[in-house]
């Protein structure tokens, strides 16, 4: 007697790999959207910039009062709403803070703007 013919099935491919979502602010990517309400109003604690990283491409002569160099720690915010003529201002008090404004799409950011030490805590 012959022995049955062997069978023989491909296995199933594994499950795919879920790699963890990236911290909030932690890249231009995962930058914590505001501005897209009617009346804007937006306020965010920051418990921590020691998640992100700044761009490849920050310009220091923008900013010349900031100690920033654009490669310590950093929190990406995304403004969604922009408009002709309408003011954004932000304060940011209680430590030492240096804000750098980029327009362009994640993969292309050109700094346009930077405050180090205005004096105040708005910048």
């Amino acid at each position: 007697s012959r022995p049955p013919p062997l069978s023989v099935s491909p296995s199933p491919p594994p499950p795919p790999f879920d790699s963890p979502q990236p911290a909030p602010g932690s890249s231009c990517e995962a930058a914590t959207s505001f501005g897209d309400a009617p009346s804007n109003p937006f306020s965010l604690d920051i418990p921590s910039t020691a998640i992100g990283v700044g761009p490849d491409n920050y310009v220091g002569s923008l900013c010349p009062n900031s100690a920033f160099t654009g490669t310590g720690s950093v929190y990406w915010l995304k403004l969604n709403d922009v408009r002709p003529g309408v003011a954004l201002d932000l304060t940011a008090c209680g430590f030492d803070t240096d804000l750098s404004i980029f327009k362009g799409s994640c993969d292309n950011l050109e700094m346009v703007a930077c405050d180090g030490d205005s004096g105040s805590c708005n910048v």
